[in-house]
């Protein structure tokens, strides 16, 4: 649980926004957020002590810091007022000592967190501090104002590859294929196999690049700059010549589509809420996505030229893929992970597949569906298979650390790859002479 002292010592402001008096234990609240599904959190509070910063979340990965002023009593004066407005997810503030400016780490899907300085008066826009590294949260100042402290998440997770000799069987044990000190993921083979789609911030921000089977002369396949934008979950065309994928703006993802040579990206979805995942028919004429434009995470699909956007599920849906034959599609019970189901692309009762997927972890492919499933009680991982002509499934190999996104075997089945965390962790950074 947050919580922030204020500066007399005798009260304290904590998660969900009540004041506690250390004295009595006296607890009385001082803001009612709009849903008590997400509380307001992480309070600091003013050097002056008259007014509290915290954070107040939508529904999903979006949230801000408001301010809310107290009196002399420490009773709201007037309604909490919103300072910012990034569309990223706030992880932690900090006042500076002089009480006009609060620095504080905003997280946008994708391309990681970053620490941005904003003047409590609300004049004018966040600024991004250029000299902290990416992926920095929790900001802490000292009182003199001269060290900026912070935490700095890391993380590296890579491709691996595993050599098959038959459906379910592996030749040989997994082995790390593209890796650098960043990270990569969502991998997927080009139709011919001769090429590999994947995302990796190995540029400083996630975006889709393209290498050849081997995982040599990877080249970043959109060029991105801006802290608030990133690619991901690039998803062949059956005939190889285009590209579906992510593209998140400010905190808002559609679906893209755009040559596979490169180009310019042509935007499939526009609804306000965030749309993902894209997956291509067998015939290539429509893609599906998931989206959460209901309330809740369902399977639609759109024309790949563009066009009128069509529900497809209706009792839930994620991260999905049409079967080989083209007569069924598979999709998760969450937008990443959960339980496997399927249903006639016609339309039709759908029915359960396997109880639990990880992170977009499935392939299908003519005899079954290789997937990864959450990890066990232990906390290890391990790829599997589900045979259609035995329906049991059966392990494929171990592996040996957490799974992240994706998952894909090439086209004559002798390849699989995933993704892998390789190292976690977080450490505490100090910036000396800060102002």
């Amino acid at each position: 649980m947050s919580f922030a002292w204020l500066p007399d010592g005798k009260w304290v402001v904590i998660e969900g926004l009540a004041l506690l008096s250390t004295e009595t234990g006296e607890m009385s609240s001082l803001t009612s957020p709009p849903t008590k599904l997400l509380p307001d959190t992480n309070p600091a509070v003013s050097p002056d002590g008259h007014t509290v910063a915290f954070i107040r979340s939508a529904i999903g990965w979006v949230s801000d810091i408001y301010l809310l002023d107290l009196t002399e009593d420490l009773k709201p004066k007037g309604e909490p007022r919103r300072l910012t407005s990034l569309k990223g997810f706030i992880v932690g503030s900090a006042w500076t000592p002089n009480g006009r400016e609060i620095i504080f780490s905003s997280w946008f899907p994708g391309s990681g967190a970053s620490l941005w300085r904003m003047r409590v008066s609300g004049s004018g826009e966040p600024v991004r501090l250029p000299f902290i590294a990416r992926d920095a949260t929790l900001p802490a100042i000292s009182r003199s104002g001269n060290r900026l402290a912070y935490q700095w998440e890391v993380s590296d997770s890579n491709i691996w590859h595993l050599s098959l000799s038959g459906p379910g069987m592996a030749s040989s044990p997994p082995a790390r294929f593209i890796a650098s000190t960043r990270v990569e993921q969502a991998p997927q083979y080009s139709p011919d196999g001769k090429r590999i789609a994947f995302e990796s911030d190995r540029s400083g921000v996630y975006d889709i690049w393209v290498s050849d089977a081997d995982s040599s002369n990877a080249v970043e396949l959109i060029s991105l700059s801006q802290a608030d934008v990133s690619c991901g979950n690039a998803r062949w065309s059956p005939d190889g010549q285009r590209i579906a994928f992510n593209l998140d703006e400010g905190g808002n993802t559609d679906v893209y589509v755009m040559r596979a040579s490169g180009g310019k990206p042509m935007r499939l979805t526009t609804d306000p809420a965030d749309d993902e995942a894209g997956s291509w028919s067998r015939d290539g004429k429509w893609i599906y996505f998931t989206s959460r434009r209901t309330g809740r995470w369902e399977v639609w699909k759109v024309p790949a030229g563009g066009g009128e956007d069509i529900q497809v599920t209706r009792n839930g849906g994620g991260t999905s893929s049409v079967s080989p034959d083209g007569k069924s599609i598979y999709y998760t019970k969450g937008e990443r992970s959960g339980a496997l189901w399927k249903m006639p692309v016609s339309g039709g009762e759908e029915s359960q597949v396997l109880p639990t997927v990880h992170e977009r972890a499935f392939c299908l492919v003519n005899e079954g569906i290789y997937f990864i499933p959450e990890p066990g009680t232990d906390g290890k991982s391990s790829i599997q298979f589900l045979s259609f002509a035995t329906a049991k499934v059966k392990t494929v190999a171990p592996m040996s650390g957490p799974s992240d996104q994706g998952l894909s075997i090439s086209p004559d089945g002798r390849s699989l790859l995933y993704t892998q965390t390789d190292e976690e962790g977080s450490d505490l950074m100090l910036v000396e002479n800060f102002r």
